[in-house]
């Protein structure tokens, strides 16, 4: 859904340090999100599933883009707060950064077993347009493999949900470095999901990104200088790192 936006950068606090949306010292290396911001392209009218190990639903810059309905029961988690803060962290608030998405709705999911994960996969695909996986298996250089149950509810989200335009499933390409390859990985190399890796502010190869051929893209994350600047638990960090 687009909404006409004015041409004008957010003025949240952390804007500024928010490098990997907008790089003044190297301008080619950001998540070129600008532009799309001015077309009208913030998230409105998108919810994105966070499936991790729970988000601070009241968290002072991510509670105002929370969507209860489209989210199941738990705790809260430091990784998943910071990583909601990436994609949905309020505009216009006075407080914090932004997110990518930042007139995107979030809702809270878990990974865990097999049958508690597929259940989540197929949570509310009617209200979860994408959903967002920043974890896997270990990164120790085995080939793992995918539960039946989870491969069959990723297949039913692909072909079903959105009322039958599909669900949407970005996931961490891995953070094994030349230890592991993301091939490895049976959810990141999986057709029914897109595996994003990670590039740093100087615009190279993040040194823990793994390789491999089923890596479709790369985003601007930590790995050469700088970290990324987010929403923490109760508060903020400047370095989340990772895929």
């Amino acid at each position: 859904v687009e909404r006409p936006h004015p041409s004008r950068l957010p003025t949240d606090p952390r804007f500024p340090n928010q490098w990997h949306l907008r790089n003044t010292s190297r301008p080619d290396a950001d998540a070129n999100v600008e532009d799309a911001w001015n077309a009208g392209y913030t998230g409105n009218g998108v919810i994105v599933g966070v499936i991790d190990g729970g988000v601070q639903t009241n968290h002072e810059d991510l509670q105002a883009n929370y969507n209860s309905t489209a989210s199941l029961s738990g705790g809260s988690s430091s990784h998943g707060t910071a990583v909601a803060g990436v994609i949905s962290a309020v505009e216009g608030n006075n407080k914090g950064g932004v997110g990518a998405a930042y007139d995107s709705q979030w809702s809270k999911l878990y990974f865990g077993s097999s049958s508690y994960t597929a259940t989540n996969f197929l949570h509310r695909n009617d209200l979860n347009d994408i959903k967002n996986n920043s974890w896997g298996p270990r990164d120790d250089g085995t080939i793992h493999t995918i539960s039946s149950v989870e491969k069959n509810a990723l297949v039913d989200s692909c072909e079903n949900g959105r009322g039958g335009l599909g669900e949407i499933f970005c996931w961490a390409a891995g953070n094994g470095g030349g230890g592991d390859r993301v091939d490895y990985d049976p959810y990141a190399s999986s057709r029914y999901t897109i595996a994003v890796g990670a590039i740093g502010d100087l615009d190279v190869r993040a040194s823990y990104n793994e390789k491999g051929s089923s890596m479709l893209v790369v985003a601007h994350s930590s790995g050469n200088n700088r970290g990324i600047n987010t929403t923490d638990l109760n508060g903020y960090t400047t370095n989340f790192v990772g895929t």
